[in-house]
C-alpha cells in the first residue's frame, strides 16, 4: 500500500526521468507518508495509438488494442494499492489522455482518489484556463493543484487541502529535501538525473508567461545544488545532470558558487560530474572568460540558449538584453572550453518582416564556422504563439495585431502563412550552412496541424 502513486500522463517525447514526482515523494516521506512513481508516459510514448489520440487528437487506429493497453497499465497502477493517484500533466497535449485516464481509474477503482497537477492542466500557457475546477465538478478528480505542489501534496494526504486557483510562490527552495528517485527505474532513460536549482526567470521577455506566473526569480544556494549532485551521483552511479530551470545562470553568485564546489570535487573524483541546462548569454562584464573556464572545470558540457531571433532589433523588442556581439563572444568561449550548445529559436516574432528574416540569415552565415561542433543544433520552433497574460497579448491592440482563436494564428505585420514560409526558409538556410536542425516528432505534428488550420 502507498499513500500516493504519481503517474506521468502521455504523451510527452522525452528520455529523461521526470523531476516533479521525485521531489513530491521526498516531501511526503519527510512528513511521514509514502509515495511511488509509475511512468505511464514512458511505456506508451512510442505507441501510434497514443500518439494519434493525445497529439493528433484523432481516434486510435486500433481502439480495442488502445483500450486493452490502458486497462493493463491502470491495473499495474492499482497493484500498488494507492490511496491517491496523482496524475502529473506536463503539457496541454496530455489533456485528452488525462481526462480519459481519469475515467478508467474511476471505473476500475471508484474508491481511489485522483489528484491532478502540472503545467499541462492549463490551456493556453501558464496564465490560461486551469481545467482542474471544471474536471472536479465533473467528478473526474478529487483534488487539483495549481503550480507548485510540494506543500499541497502534504496537505491533501493530511486531509487539509482546499482546491483553489490562488497560490503563494515558495521563496525558500533550500528548505526542501533531496528528490527521491528510488522508485524510478532509471535504466529506462538517458544516463542522467534531473535537478532543479531555481524557479522563474530574471528576464521579462515579451512572449513568455514564466515571469507572469512566478512573480519572483528564486534560487537555491550554489552549495546546496552541488551537494545534491554529489549525493545523487554516488547513490545512483549516474554522473550527468540535466537542469530543469528556465536558466541555470540567472543568479551569477549562486552559479559561481556551484561551479567552484563542483570544480573542486571533479579535481579528485573518480567519476567526474557533468551537467547541462538552459542558459542565457551575458556580456563579458557579467560572465568573464574565467567564469567560462570554471564552468567547464565544473563539468558543464552543453547549454540550450534562448536566442529566439538573430535580429538585434527584434531581440530588443523581446527584452532579451544581449547583442549579436555577446552571442559571438559566448560562442567563442564555448568553443575554447569545449562546451556545446543548441540555439532555441522563434520564427515570426511580432516585429519580424522580410528585412529581419534576412538579418537572421546573415547572422547564421556569420556563425556557421561554429557549426556543427560547437553549435550542435538549431531548434527552430513552430511559429510565435501569443499566450494569455503575456506582455505581447497586453500590447497586441496598440501594435495593430488581431488575435485569432489559436495562439499561433494571429495577424499583424505577418500572417500565419508567411510565418510558416519563413520557418521553411530558415530551416533550409541553416541546413545549407552545415547546421543540424533537430527533427522533433511532437513539433512536426504541431506544424502539420498549423498548416491544416490555415484552410479549415
Amino acid at each position: 500500500m502507498v499513500d500516493v502513486l504519481f503517474v506521468s500522463v502521455p504523451v510527452t517525447f522525452t528520455n529523461t526521468a521526470p523531476a516533479a514526482p521525485a521531489i513530491l515523494i521526498s516531501m511526503l516521506q519527510q512528513h511521514g507518508h509514502t509515495g511511488k512513481f509509475y511512468d505511464f508516459n514512458h511505456y506508451v510514448k512510442d505507441d501510434e495509438n497514443f500518439k494519434r489520440y493525445a497529439i493528433a487528437e484523432t481516434t486510435p487506429e486500433d481502439a480495442s488494442e488502445f483500450d486493452a493497453t490502458i486497462q493493463m497499465h491502470v491495473r499495474k497502477m492499482l497493484s500498488f494499492e494507492p490511496k491517491y493517484i496523482g496524475l502529473s500533466i506536463f503539457s496541454y497535449q496530455c489533456q485528452r489522455m488525462t481526462k480519459l485516464l481519469c475515467v478508467y481509474i474511476r471505473t476500475m477503482s471508484p474508491n481511489t482518489k485522483i489528484i491532478l497537477g502540472g503545467p499541462g492542466l492549463n490551456t493556453g500557457g501558464l496564465q490560461g484556463k486551469n481545467l482542474g475546477e471544471q474536471w472536479k465538478e465533473q467528478e473526474l478528480c478529487d483534488h487539483w493543484v495549481v503550480s507548485e505542489g510540494e506543500w499541497p501534496i502534504v496537505d491533501i494526504v493530511r486531509g487539509d487541502h482546499d482546491n483553489k486557483k490562488e497560490w503563494t510562490q515558495i521563496e525558500n527552495l533550500d528548505e526542501f529535501p533531496i528528490p527521491d528517485y528510488s522508485s524510478y527505474d532509471l535504466s529506462l532513460y538517458h544516463k542522467q538525473i534531473p535537478i532543479t536549482g531555481s524557479r522563474g526567470c530574471v528576464r521579462r521577455c515579451t512572449f513568455c508567461d514564466i515571469h507572469v506566473h512566478w512573480k519572483k526569480f528564486v534560487f537555491r544556494s550554489g552549495k546546496s545544488i552541488a551537494n545534491e549532485m554529489m549525493l545523487q551521483s554516488q547513490k545512483h552511479n549516474l554522473y550527468h545532470f540535466l537542469f530543469t530551470d528556465s536558466l541555470i545562470n540567472g543568479s551569477m553568485k549562486a552559479y559561481k558558487e556551484m561551479c567552484a564546489a563542483l570544480a573542486e570535487y571533479n579535481c579528485t573524483a573518480k567519476n567526474k560530474i557533468t551537467w547541462e541546462g538552459q542558459f542565457i548569454f551575458r556580456p563579458k562584464n557579467q560572465m568573464s572568460e574565467e567564469t567560462w573556464k570554471l564552468s567547464a572545470d565544473a563539468g558543464l558540457t552543453h547549454v540550450a540558449i534562448g536566442i529566439e531571433n538573430l535580429s538585434e532589433s527584434v531581440r530588443d523588442h523581446m527584452q532579451k538584453k544581449f547583442s549579436n556581439e555577446d552571442i559571438i563572444y559566448g560562442v567563442h568561449c564555448m568553443q575554447k572550453y569545449g562546451i556545446t550548445g543548441t540555439f532555441l529559436m522563434i520564427v515570426g516574432y511580432i516585429t519580424d518582416d522580410e528585412s529581419t528574416i534576412q538579418e537572421n540569415k546573415i547572422m547564421y552565415e556569420r556563425l556557421s564556422k561554429y557549426a556543427p561542433n560547437t553549435i550542435t543544433g538549431i531548434a527552430i520552433g513552430t511559429t510565435l504563439a501569443i499566450l494569455p497574460g503575456t506582455p505581447l497579448e497586453k500590447m497586441s491592440q496598440e501594435l495593430g495585431v488581431t488575435l485569432g482563436k489559436r495562439e499561433n494564428d494571429w495577424i499583424g505585420l505577418s500572417t500565419l502563412d508567411q510565418r510558416l514560409q519563413w520557418r521553411r526558409e530558415l530551416i533550409d538556410h541553416c541546413v545549407s550552412l552545415g547546421y543540424v536542425v533537430p527533427k522533433n516528432e511532437e513539433q512536426q505534428t504541431l506544424i502539420h496541424n498549423l498548416e491544416e488550420q490555415q484552410y479549415a
